[in-house]
């Protein structure tokens, strides 16, 4: 089909057109957020966070250190010393 450079420039005038009617983009958005919706409340996709929150803030020791570093640094400051006197 794409080897006529009339039948190709024909084709590619259609799509453009497609894409530019308000239908086409009005179905495009619902399907978008539908699908949004639909994988953030997905019981995989909650499954697959809660491990990703896990892995990241529970299991990874450079995630650790780093909090452990950032309490140290509030504990030091000044201001937090006069809150807890």
């Amino acid at each position: 089909m794409f080897k006529s450079k009339q039948v190709h420039q024909s084709l590619i005038t259609l799509l453009k057109g497609g894409v530019k009617d308000p239908r086409f983009v009005d179905a495009s958005k619902r399907f978008g957020i539908d699908w949004i919706q639909y994988t953030i409340t997905s019981s995989e996709s909650k499954t697959a966070l809660k491990e990703l929150v896990s892995a990241t803030f529970l299991r990874d020791k450079r995630v650790q250190d780093q909090a452990t570093d950032l309490c140290k640094w509030f504990v030091a400051q000044p201001r937090t010393k006069e809150y807890t006197k």
